[in-house]
């Protein structure tokens, strides 16, 4: 409404819900709409808007102002400050009343460290101090996502906080958005979730994004982990529908000018129920409350980041259809370069297999985890170790035929080997 100059009053009402506020709260609108103007010249700061991702020497600002004067104002002074700097903008603009101005700033000073807030206030209108003290100053969160440099993230959101400290969550602006789930989870007590249900809005195709921090490269291959559990909607009454959500994950390698995706999944192939949500006829019945067989875990291998880092994106993208949870989000890296020793102390058959795999391992090693993994990423084997075993027989009943990733892993080093189950 305001990029449209529309004469708009912005009042919040708390603990409200979906109510009506009652006449005698609203009383100030009236009045607003007799008399909308209470100066000459007033410069409203509407919205402040970052960068969510900063990974250069500065940052740029998004900034919506408009003119809720009487009078034509010719021009104004802006005030911005982070990081004990403050700069000046000065704008020439012309605003009749209720005109607004959108600005689009760059080459501001990067904040000292994770997280810093930016305060924009209006310093002049029209050449004059700004009589509307009440409505010229906003502030903003800010995130340098180098400042910490980590080398790996492990996330159980056991922290109880969401967002997640440095991750950011770049909001589709509907009220269904990722937030923290303290009754469900795969481990502990807290997991993240996002859902979408047509008896809320039509939000079709809405991103709603969380964005890790910048991670940089310890060497080798970068592995992103995930646990989660999904079920998509299903209508059977004539016509049959079904509505699907999508879970997206991308990565990008330049501070999110350009992102590609390396797993997406949708619908039954993203389900982890055997049968979907049938005929729901409330939002709540659109929920999922998952057992342990219903969680299912991922492992993704990605290219390794450059020197500005990896950043690894999680889109969840509405077809009006269905809940999800995740939990353990890690994203860490392991060396590519095999001892040659540690792998001739493995011994891995039949290969191909059919009903069974064989696992020999010298006496001396130890042992953390053994896992096999499909070509999609989907973990089908996991078993923690954590010491020593000579030998190891894996049962296949249970995976499908096709080509696999079987990952030995150690304290240190690790055997990397593809088989092929018939």
């Amino acid at each position: 409404l305001v990029k449209h100059n529309a004469i708009v009053y912005f009042k919040a009402f708390p603990s409200l819900n979906h109510e009506v506020p009652a006449v005698g709260l609203v009383s100030d609108f009236k009045t607003f709409y007799a008399q909308n103007a209470e100066h000459e010249l007033n410069l409203d700061v509407v919205k402040v808007k970052p960068s969510k991702k900063i990974c250069d020497s500065d940052f740029g600002l998004e900034i919506l102002v408009r003119n809720i004067g009487s009078k034509t104002m010719n021009g104004y002074l802006l005030e911005i400050e982070t990081n004990d700097t403050t700069v000046e903008y000065e704008s020439a603009t012309k605003l009749g009343p209720f005109e607004h101005e959108l600005l689009n700033l760059t080459n501001l000073p990067r904040p000292r460290n994770g997280h810093d807030e930016v305060t924009v206030s209006v310093k002049e209108v029209g050449g004059q101090t700004d009589p509307g003290k009440s409505n010229n100053v906003l502030y903003a969160q800010i995130a340098n996502t180098q400042a910490k440099r980590p080398n790996n993230i492990s996330e159980n959101f056991e922290g109880g906080i969401f967002p997640p400290e440095d991750w950011t969550h770049n909001e589709h602006g509907y009220p269904n958005t990722w937030g923290l789930d303290n009754v469900i989870a795969k481990d502990g007590n807290f997991s993240i979730y996002n859902f979408n249900s047509g008896f809320i809005f039509d939000n079709t195709n809405a991103r709603d994004e969380l964005i890790l921090p910048t991670v940089f490269s310890t060497g080798g291959t970068c592995l992103v982990s995930f646990d989660y559990a999904y079920n998509y909607i299903s209508y059977t009454n004539p016509p049959a529908t079904n509505f699907f959500d999508t879970l997206e994950l991308s990565f990008s390698q330049d501070c999110g000018n350009t992102w590609e995706v390396f797993w997406i999944r949708g619908g039954k192939e993203l389900a982890t129920f055997p049968t979907p949500i049938t005929n729901p006829a409330s939002i709540e019945e659109g929920f999922i409350n998952p057992a342990e067989n219903n969680w299912r875990s991922i492992t993704q291998a990605i290219p390794s980041p450059g020197n500005d880092g990896l950043l690894v994106k999680i889109t969840y993208i509405s077809g009006l259809g269905g809940t999800i949870n995740i939990d353990n989000f890690s994203v860490s890296f392991m060396a590519n370069t095999q001892n040659p020793n540690f792998n001739n102390l493995v011994n891995v058959y039949p290969n191909p297999a059919k009903s069974f795999l064989q696992i020999e391992i010298d006496e001396l090693v130890l042992i953390n985890r053994i896992e096999i993994c499909n070509l999609q990423g989907q973990v089908v084997y996991n078993e923690s170790i954590n010491g020593r075993i000579q030998e190891k027989r894996i049962g296949l009943s249970h995976v499908n035929t096709g080509i696999y990733i079987l990952r030995i892993i150690g304290n240190e080093e690790h055997v990397v080997k593809q088989i092929v189950i018939e």
